[in-house]
């Protein structure tokens, strides 16, 4: 049996993928016994976290034992006020997905950008959590 740690589940272009039938596939396999999931939903522009929470909890009422959540952080949600400790432990994620070209992330001029990511590097450290984070190149 295998751990796979890169699911998605959500909002993604015009398509929502909802949880149930991508595990139910997931697991029917019965090649993979755990996952490692994030929500799509947070590419969403403008999105609020509590829309993004309200996706994660209805999967840890369903799948905690066997999926683990990531928190995708967004600069945005820099804006909205969401704190990484707060967040982290009402929801019991398991780590954090960052996509620095994804979500537009300015890491030469913007100093709340980089104290956040700072303070997600520290807690992950202190509380021995995974970071995920996409990589690329920004096209022309």
């Amino acid at each position: 049996m295998f751990k796979d740690s890169h699911i998605h589940i959500g909002q993604f272009r015009e398509k929502y993928y909802d949880f149930e039938p991508v595990f139910e596939a997931i697991f029917a396999s019965g090649k993979i016994n755990e996952i490692v999931y994030s929500s799509t939903s947070s590419c969403i522009e403008n999105v609020k976290y509590n829309f993004v929470a309200k996706e994660m909890e209805a999967v840890h009422k369903k799948y905690s034992d066997v999926a683990n959540p990531l928190f995708w952080f967004i600069p945005d949600y820099i804006n909205q006020g969401i704190k990484i400790d707060v967040a982290m432990k009402g929801l019991g994620y398991d780590g954090f997905k960052l996509h620095p070209l994804g979500n537009n992330w300015n890491f030469e001029n913007n100093t709340a950008q980089m104290e956040v990511l700072h303070g997600i590097f520290d807690y992950a450290d202190k509380n021995r959590l995974s970071i995920l984070i996409h990589n690329g190149r920004k096209r022309s």
